[in-house]
């Protein structure tokens, strides 16, 4: 599907945004915005300068180590009882997360917007791997073509992903 069209772009190009972050024990909850303008400065059919291309997007998300352990600002969380290692074997550490997003694009004619929300799944295996299942469900302002016949403009995906640190 095209979520929105190709845009020629010429001139500036300006970008501002904000994250937030707060932890506290196994908790973590975060937030970020950002805003982009890019300039079409003489594309119109006269050689004039037509509207900007702007993109406007936040996310809200939140997640919870279910197994206790701390959740560590730039790190993965260490697991009291890894999968794998010297000692105990245990199951890892779990987390469960939330989260919610938005994009909404414009060029003064056109423009659509995506709410997403994605609940998921971490397993943290060792302190180096990591095994994150997320459920996309994602809902489009004006959909344009639609690959499965689901509500107009709503996608579903599942994402199994592994993650290895070094």
């Amino acid at each position: 599907f095209v979520f929105f069209p190709q845009e020629p772009v010429n001139g500036a190009v300006t970008r501002e945004n904000g994250e937030w972050t707060w932890l506290i024990g196994p908790a973590g909850f975060y937030a970020e915005y950002i805003q982009s303008q890019q300039d079409r400065h003489a594309l119109g059919p006269a050689g004039d300068n037509l509207p900007g291309v702007i993109a406007k997007g936040y996310y809200l998300s939140a997640s919870y180590l279910i197994t206790g352990e701390n959740r560590l600002e730039d790190a993965q969380p260490i697991p009291r009882h890894p999968v794998f290692g010297r000692g105990l074997k245990g199951s890892g550490a779990w987390e469960l997360k939330f989260r919610y997003s938005t994009l909404h694009l414009s060029d003064g004619t056109d423009n659509n917007q995506v709410d997403t929300l994605t609940p998921g799944l971490n397993w943290y295996l060792t302190h180096f791997t990591r095994v994150m299942v997320d459920l996309n469900v994602e809902q489009l302002r004006k959909p344009v073509v639609l690959p499965a016949p689901r509500p107009p403009g709503t996608l579903l995906s599942a994402l199994v992903t592994v993650q290895f640190r070094f």
